[in-house]
């Protein structure tokens, strides 16, 4: 075989190579939103937030989550404790602490709410519905299994 054919061959293998590259860069599947991303754009859409409210909202999220995760963090040491040496006094502390994370979620609906204009309030228990089914971890009500 000549040069000219070897060279042509290589260039077509190549060219091939890429536009394989290419197809399976554009026919990949998107990654998926993570869950939380997910339940954020349903509130934004139930609530019906215009962008300056979204970012507000993102702030407000983000400070509650960060907080309820570092209760969350103390909790479950405690727990642990508690397992190994179970006191009335740790399971005070983990009482408390759900009361923390009860409160913390009401002033975080507090301050969500105090973003609204008036004609979003109207949507204001139904994005409360979907938190606390989220929270719960029952985002779709399922019926319970037979004894």
């Amino acid at each position: 075989m000549k040069k000219e054919n070897v060279y042509k061959l290589i260039i077509a293998i190549l060219l091939f190579i890429n536009l394989l590259q290419l197809a399976s860069f554009l026919l990949a599947p998107k990654p998926q939103q993570h869950p939380n991303d997910r339940f954020q754009d349903r509130i934004i859409q139930t609530l019906n937030l215009n962008d300056e409210q979204q970012k507000t909202f993102h702030s407000y999220a983000k400070e509650h989550a960060e907080h309820i995760t570092t209760l969350l963090e103390q909790q479950t040491q405690i727990i642990n404790q508690y397992f190994k040496n179970p006191s009335d006094d740790l399971l005070h502390e983990i009482s408390a602490i759900e009361s923390k994370k009860i409160t913390a979620t009401a002033q975080h609906f507090f301050n969500i709410k105090s973003i609204l204009k008036p004609n979003q309030l109207q949507n204001f228990e139904a994005f409360k519905k979907l938190a606390l089914q989220h929270i719960l971890g029952n985002e779709e009500p399922k019926s319970r299994p037979p004894h």
